[in-house]
């Protein structure tokens, strides 16, 4: 769908919404097409292109909000959505939630390339296929992959006149690793990320070559035995759940973190950010469903709480906000090798991936290491199986001992390794 049809289907939406005696109203029509490509072994298996066209709706009255949406997007589809709208907002109980923005902006947002170059997509992917044979010699691992690219508009308007516009292009990756030997295999290891271009290998630049190299190494693992206080190092994956539930603690001035701006709360080698960087993350957001233009934030920087993550309603203008429970958090590189951070481990785990339950109210947390390995004397050993780490996520934000130069950009979030001390491990 063109700028000029979009613009002219919400405007529609919010003429109706008035219409309907809505006090104030936002919408979002998100458009997309997306071209699919899945490899098994390197030889297609599936192939689709599709498109995708999402109307939503928000209202605003007196201490009270709702939200509806649609992919109906003929006149009468509107109309019904409109209506909906309307009925849930009547329904709504208080909610001290402020208006739309006061102020409102007019901006376009363009990232990205304009179309897929699926040719370089297959070169990619190929390479991964290449490396995975170069390495499984007896014919003990199968592969995975599916890609696509995403051509995606997305366009705001409001009953106070905020426009937003934003387009962006970018690629999605998705990966599945197994091994099977006799009457041993391994867990699917996974990865996913997204990215605008396809200038480096994926096995350089989003650390898939390590992931690979694990999996026959895992056809040999066995359990610990006993229990012992050692280091953990996690992978960014793993990062990805320490940044929520940390980040948790961040959002709550209520909480273990009351009265302690511009007080070291955590590691001083550990910073963490929220940004609105839709150069740099595709999954970001550039505005907020209220209207006001998603900003950036540092809530940790060398240890120090900076800023509360803002999850007040009527606190409009963030990233987290804007993104939601998926924030885009970015951990800013330390300056030690992973090598190097290996070596500093005297007994402990590498751990790739975590399978753990939210944290308990008192931020303890316990977790089975998956696709993991045991670190004695500096060097990565054997796969472990059935082993558990158990610790505090306020004692591990404190108890960072080392963050990875190295980093992995996800698409909705860029993380390191990092070195974690005091942990419990048991077989």
């Amino acid at each position: 769908m063109d700028k000029s049809n979009m613009n002219a289907l919400l405007g529609y939406a919010l003429d109706e919404t008035k219409k309907a005696g809505i006090p104030g109203a936002s919408a979002i029509l998100s458009s997309s097409d997306t071209d699919e490509l899945t490899l098994f072994m390197g030889a297609p298996e599936f192939a689709r292109a599709f498109s995708c066209d999402t109307l939503s709706l928000y209202a605003y009255g007196e201490n009270k909000s709702a939200f509806t949406a649609t992919d109906d997007l003929s006149k009468e589809g509107v109309i019904y959505a409109v209506k909906e709208l309307a009925v849930k907002l009547g329904g709504t109980d208080d909610d001290p939630y402020d208006p739309l923005y006061p102020t409102p902006l007019r901006k376009e947002f363009i990232y990205g390339p304009d179309g897929a170059d699926m040719g370089l997509l297959q070169k990619r992917m190929g390479e991964v296929f290449d490396y995975v044979s170069s390495i499984d010699k007896g014919g003990e691992m199968k592969a995975q992959m599916c890609c696509d690219f995403l051509d995606q508009k997305t366009m705001y308007l409001s009953t106070l006149g905020a426009y937003y516009f934003d387009r962006r292009g970018f690629y999605s990756l998705s990966s599945r690793f197994t091994a099977k030997r006799d009457k041993s295999s391994t867990n699917a290891n996974g990865f996913s990320a997204s990215f605008y271009t396809l200038d480096r290998p994926f096995l350089e630049h989003y650390n898939l070559k390590m992931l690979i190299d694990s999996v026959l190494p895992q056809l040999e693992q066995k359990p610990l035995t006993g229990k012992f206080v050692g280091d953990m190092i996690i992978s960014p994956l793993v990062c990805t759940y320490f940044a929520r539930y940390l980040g948790g603690y961040l959002g709550d001035k209520s909480g273990p973190f009351k009265g302690c701006l511009e007080k070291e709360i955590v590691s001083p080698i550990f910073s963490v950010h929220i940004a609105n960087a839709g150069g740099v993350l595709p999954h970001s957001m550039s505005f907020t469903t209220d209207g006001a233009e998603a900003t950036d934030m540092t809530a940790v920087k060398n240890g120090v709480l900076k800023e509360y993550i803002k999850r007040d309603k009527g606190v409009r203008n963030d990233a987290f906000n804007a993104s939601g429970a998926g924030a885009p958090y970015i951990i800013d590189g330390g300056d030690t090798a992973l090598d190097d951070m290996i070596k500093g481990v005297e007994r402990g785990l590498f751990i790739q991936r975590l399978a753990a339950s939210y944290p308990a109210s008192d931020g303890s947390i316990s977790g089975v290491a998956k696709q993991s390995f045991l670190i004695e004397d500096g060097k990565i050993g054997r796969a472990v199986l059935g082993t558990t780490a158990d610790s505090n996520i306020l004692d591990m934000a404190k108890n960072i001992k080392a963050v990875s130069k190295e980093q992995v950009n996800f698409g909705h979030a860029i993380f390191p390794y990092l070195h974690i001390g005091g942990v419990t491990i048991s077989g």
